[in-house]
């Protein structure tokens, strides 16, 4: 209003002027709040499509609940599996590079789409080998058991994948999976120009391990004593081995597992555990050899048995040393 006279008028007229003033740069100040709002979340709409391509949407909902949570390391359990594609030298020497390419990332979307149907995080792809794990940023009720249901579910589809690639005269791909659960370093790792939200540590080290050693136990997975604990009684497991992986010297029980077992599947396979405590600790190597070629009899071309049979013979002539502990110290990666 205009100020017309010096006195308490004139003095009412102006502080209804201020008042008017304060409340127009509060509603500009509302509307540019509400803007920013709108704006923000079409960024974080957008942000979640970018990045649901890359990670699970429980892992992108918990990261934009407390996002400087996610920027400190911390300590975790988890299940970590490592995969990665049979003689894939010699494919790729077979194929052209947009070919390579082309069948490489037709692999990866049946793999990718069976981890995090299962809840589990894409750490990253080293050429053909693919690194994922299980139970961050939220641990689910059963971790293991779903973390190795992923792994015979990557089975089956490498199945299905095969067929397609039979039909269109494509390379078949063989793999191994190696699976682990235990304590990890979990978060982000890099610098604020390139992160990775990643695991670190032993247990780490362990399940890239176990994939190497699906190509010298000839099994397409493997998995490691505390993954079998968690789905023992759910899922059948046979023991392969107790083995000291390249780099240390402590032994892990290491396992093969299944979905379901035929009837004489399941008679070997307890029979082959059995002879496993004969072997050891029992020392009864004669018995367990002759138990092991029992296995060999029930299951064709059973490379686990006849290693397993072979080395109980050399052992019953040679025996170990009175401290033997069943340990097999490996050489090669």
């Amino acid at each position: 209003v205009t100020v017309e006279y010096k006195d308490e008028i004139g003095e009412l007229a102006q502080t209804f002027n201020l008042m008017v003033g304060g409340l127009e740069r509060a509603y500009g100040q509302i509307k540019n709040y509400a803007l920013k709002a709108v704006v923000a979340r079409k960024q974080e709409q957008k942000v979640r499509n970018i990045f649901q391509a890359y990670v699970p949407k429980h892992v992108i909902d918990e990261i934009f609940k407390s996002p400087d949570s996610m920027l400190v390391g911390k300590n975790a359990s988890l299940s970590i599996l490592f995969s990665d594609v049979r003689g894939f030298t010699s494919i790729s020497e077979k194929l052209s590079p947009r070919d390579l390419v082309d069948n490489l990332n037709r692999y990866f979307d049946v793999m990718v789409d069976v981890i995090m149907a299962k809840e589990g995080i894409i750490d990253k792809y080293e050429g053909d080998a693919i690194m994922a794990f299980f139970g961050a940023p939220v641990q689910t009720e059963n971790v293991g058991l779903q973390s190795v249901t992923a792994g015979l579910e990557m089975l089956d589809g490498l199945t299905e994948f095969n067929r397609r690639q039979k039909e269109n005269r494509g390379p078949e791909f063989q793999i191994g999976i190696g699976i682990n659960f235990g304590d990890v370093i979990l978060g982000n790792m890099g610098t604020e120009r390139k992160m990775n939200y990643t695991v670190m540590g032993d247990n780490v080290n362990l399940a890239s391990r176990l994939e190497g050693l699906t190509k010298q136990y000839k099994q397409k997975l493997i998995i490691s004593e505390s993954l079998k604990e968690r789905v023992d009684g759910v899922l059948p497991v046979r023991m392969l081995d107790m083995v000291a992986v390249k780099g240390k010297t402590q032994g892990v029980r290491i396992y093969s597992v299944k979905r379901v077992l035929e009837a004489v599947e399941k008679e070997a396979w307890d029979m082959h555990n059995a002879a496993m405590a004969e072997y050891f600790p029992g020392r009864n190597f004669g018995k367990a050899a002759r138990m092991f070629e029992d296995v060999g009899r029930m299951l064709a071309d059973d490379f686990a048995s006849a290693h397993l049979r072979a080395r109980c013979l050399e052992y019953e002539k040679n025996p170990p040393a009175f401290d033997w502990d069943g340990v097999e110290i490996m050489k090669t990666k």
